[in-house]
């Protein structure tokens, strides 16, 4: 087993890493930038580096700096987490290079799950259905403007490289095509610096479903329940559940088959989650996720399997501890995420968090990064925490995920939470029948008044903290105040 990790990220899924790695006895290393001074899970660590100032250019993505922190701390393995560098080929090949382990794939197999284009004709080779989209890059607007017709509107423009959302717009029609095209080309050579494109048909009405796998150096390969990621802002998720509702069994063992068949394809080694589209009985290969996803507490709630320490074991020429047939699903799990966005146009938000209210309970899970005095950063992802909720059933679940989004507060930021209390108390959630569309469809936000409830809790909690601000003033002139003791001149202080 390795001795001594650096995690290369940040906030909740550091804190989330540092967890396991307590478990397995594994010496930890986190790297922050200087805006990240603050976040708690430092504190957890064995050791923490300043790494650069707050631009993921000169902190979270500057590799050099990591590497070279990696050699002083002399780790034997780099965990990426998600985001930042977890998807990058170019940093696993230089961990490799450095004789340091990167948990996740290497860079052949992130090269192929890079390339959407080049997945899905693997995809194909091994008679697995893949969304209609266009039989190859597609570089100019005429080229895609063929395939578009060919598929027939609406379809989405997606840059072939990279597996997040980033870039990808729908067409509904031919006028306003050539825009988006060329707004998405120069997007996709700015951020990923490859300007080709691929068309895809976009499916109207269809659940977004993946499949997480874990698969070790002997191939031994488990399958874990899937998750329904269907309600989506900007084709990015607001929240998961497991197992997916209103889909059958023979999809589910359709979606299962898919996986494994093409984790084997290609020899696959690590974590992956393999997202589908499904409408009916017909399920359409998407891509791959190749690393820890935000949703995977869900799918820890309802297996009691630490996907993360599994990660660790395969990465360290360990078995699995598990058969896919030994994984049963217990009941139901579902996550929210919050985000500092405005609930009706999904702009972010910054600002100083005032006070945070985190509801608690029975089979409730919190992963937070902000806390009281927290000053968001603008340079990363405005995601604030994760709420997962457990249950024997779906009904009670949403219940209990309903009560516990009506105490959930944060004060002197703009948060979703308004919006997750709306979803949650929607129709097509509370029976299941929700799909990509949910958001366009009949759905529409409501921007409501603060209740009274939380307009006392708010003042509550500004009283408190004004008041405690004020008790500490008080105490610190006391104690200038006054001659020091022998105790306090050698203690520097006359509190414990």
């Amino acid at each position: 087993m390795f001795k001594r990790v650096l995690i290369a990220n940040r906030g909740e899924v550091a804190n989330r890493i540092i967890s396991s790695c307590l478990d397995l006895g594994i010496e930890t290393v986190a790297v922050y930038s200087e805006d990240d001074r603050s976040l708690h899970y430092l504190n957890r660590a064995d050791q923490a580096y300043c790494i650069g100032k707050g631009p993921v250019s000169s902190s979270y993505k500057n590799m050099d700096a990591i590497i070279a922190v990696a050699k002083m701390a002399n780790v034997d393995c780099i965990h990426p987490g998600y985001g930042f560098l977890a998807d990058s080929s170019e940093f696993a090949k230089l961990c490799a290079d450095n004789n340091i382990t990167f948990i996740g794939p290497d860079t052949k197999q992130l090269e192929l799950i890079g390339n959407k284009s080049k997945l899905r004709e693997l995809a194909k080779k091994n008679n697995i259905s893949v969304v209609p989209c266009s039989s190859s890059v597609v570089n100019t607007v005429k080229e895609g403007l063929v395939c578009a017709k060919e598929l027939g509107y609406p379809v989405l423009i997606k840059p072939v490289c990279g597996t997040h959302a980033r870039g990808i717009r729908r067409i509904d029609n031919e006028a306003g095509f050539e825009k988006a095209f060329l707004a998405t080309q120069i997007e996709s050579n700015v951020v990923l610096n490859d300007n080709s494109l691929i068309v895809e048909k976009y499916i109207e009405g269809a659940k977004h479903i993946e499949v997480p796998i874990l698969r070790d150096k002997g191939g031994r390969i488990l399958c874990l329940p899937e998750l329904d990621c269907s309600i989506q802002r900007r084709y990015l998720k607001i929240m998961a559940e497991t197992p997916a509702s209103n889909i059958n069994d023979d999809v589910r063992k359709k979606l299962k088959e898919y996986s494994i068949k093409l984790a084997e394809a290609f020899n696959f080694v690590g974590l992956a989650t393999f997202e589908y589209l499904v409408k009916g009985q017909n399920v359409y290969f998407l891509e791959i996720n190749p690393r820890l996803t935000v949703e995977h507490s869900v799918t820890e709630l309802v297996t009691s399997f630490d996907v993360v320490k599994q990660q660790f074991l395969i990465f360290a020429g360990e078995p699995l501890e598990l058969h896919s047939k030994e994984i049963k699903c217990r009941g139901v799990a579902i996550q929210c995420r919050i985000y500092a966005e405005d609930p009706e146009t999904f702009e972010p938000k910054i600002g100083t968090v005032n006070d945070v209210f985190l509801p608690m309970g029975p089979n409730v899970r919190h992963e937070l990064i902000a806390h009281s005095g927290w000053k968001i950063p603008i340079h990363y992802n405005h995601m604030l925490a994760k709420m997962s909720v457990w249950g024997v059933d779906r009904a009670s679940v949403i219940n209990k995920m309903t009560h516990l989004l009506k105490d959930y507060f944060y004060s002197g930021i703009i948060t979703n939470i308004p919006l997750q209390r709306q979803i949650f108390g929607s129709k097509p959630m509370r029976d299941g029948s929700y799909d990509i569309d949910f958001m366009k469809g009949n759905f529409v936000f409501n921007k409501q008044e603060v209740p009274d409830n939380f307009k006392d809790a708010m003042k509550m909690a500004t009283a408190i903290r004004v008041y405690k601000k004020e008790e500490a003033q008080r105490g610190e002139l006391e104690l200038q105040s006054k001659p020091l003791s022998a105790w306090t001149k050698e203690t520097g202080t006359g509190r414990l």
